[in-house]
């Protein structure tokens, strides 16, 4: 590219760039031309007690994503994942076949490209009694990590405990919906970002119950480091904790794959339920909830799980 250039000695660089960027007349993306002791650079007009050059300045390959810093054979790019789930700062993948040789190739690029990125994790599905991810670190430190959304700091073992960033303005929905006073079941809270979104912005009570010992270890540290002491969290199979805690007036039901299923145990327990579950057929599942003698006044899509499959939201209301 052809453009206006000024001259300067080698060792003033650093300060006369710091000048023409403050004054907004330095050219970016363009390589310095280096010349023995001196230096061009490529300006929008030339500053006073400079002599004017015209240079041809090689264009600096702009970096749009991870993709462009990736040293894999360009025929495999086509490959590369477009989009990942970021947690903290724990970037979690899903690599193809043809790639996988070059996973860790695949990670440097991206916490070269993301420097707020420590680690880079292959999910490789969910597995387990507890519906983990089975993630494998490519690169990085581990797989504990503190994210942040709406205002909230939430600890998280990757390894052990299930979350999705993906449901972020979902948490965001429920917390508008929600009122000073309430008593709230998040029943399979998991790490219990609803009960701690709800329990930072809302003066109510939340019984958090989940059957994974980690899960429930990592709720009491994002108990404490957001300082909120209205939550209180149960180890124990729900269909057993519905035994001993009390009523709510609203219940979350976060479980996509069995939710529906575990409406019996529950559906005395809350006035109002939050109901997620994967489906094709989101009428249907509005159906069965309706045939379980709760009124459905607002469901939607949360998120798609493939092009047939998405995770939704049921409004419900006991008594309607």
């Amino acid at each position: 590219m052809i453009s206006k250039a000024i001259k300067v000695k080698r060792n003033e660089i650093s300060r006369i760039m710091e000048f023409l960027k403050n004054e907004g007349l330095l050219i970016k993306g363009l390589k310095i031309i280096k010349d023995g002791d001196f230096s061009f650079l490529p300006v929008k007009s030339v500053p006073e007690g400079y002599d004017s050059y015209e240079m041809n300045f090689e264009e600096i390959p702009r970096i749009r994503s991870y993709i462009d810093l990736v040293k894999i054979p360009e025929d495999l790019k086509k490959y590369l994942p477009r989009s990942m789930d970021i947690v903290g700062n724990v970037a979690i993948v899903k690599l193809n076949e043809n790639i996988m040789e070059y996973s860790r190739e695949i990670g440097n690029a991206i916490m070269l490209f993301n420097k707020n990125i420590k680690t880079v994790a292959l999910d490789r599905g969910v597995k387990g009694e507890f519906r983990v991810r089975d993630l494998e670190v490519i690169v990085g430190d581990g797989l504990e990590t503190v994210h942040r959304e709406n205002g909230i700091r939430i600890f998280i073992d990757l390894g052990n405990v299930y979350f999705s960033p993906r449901l972020s303005k979902e948490r965001s929905r429920i917390l508008s919906l929600v009122r000073d006073g309430e008593t709230i079941l998040d029943l399979f809270c998991g790490s219990g970002a609803f009960s701690i979104l709800i329990g930072k912005k809302r003066k109510v009570k939340i019984y958090s119950v989940d059957k994974n010992p980690r899960a429930i270890e990592c709720l009491r540290e994002s108990i404490r480091i957001n300082k909120i002491d209205n939550i209180v969290p149960i180890l124990d199979d729900v269909r057993t904790a519905v035994n001993y805690i009390p009523n709510g007036d609203r219940a979350i039901m976060d479980l996509p794959m069995e939710s529906i299923n575990l409406l019996d145990f529950v559906i005395n327990k809350s006035s109002y339920f939050h109901i997620y579950y994967k489906t094709n057929s989101p009428d249907d599942v509005k159906n069965f909830i309706e045939g379980k003698g709760l009124k459905v006044e607002n469901y939607g899509l949360v998120h798609g799980y493939s092009p047939s499959e998405g995770m939704y939201y049921f409004d419900a209301r006991r008594g309607a």
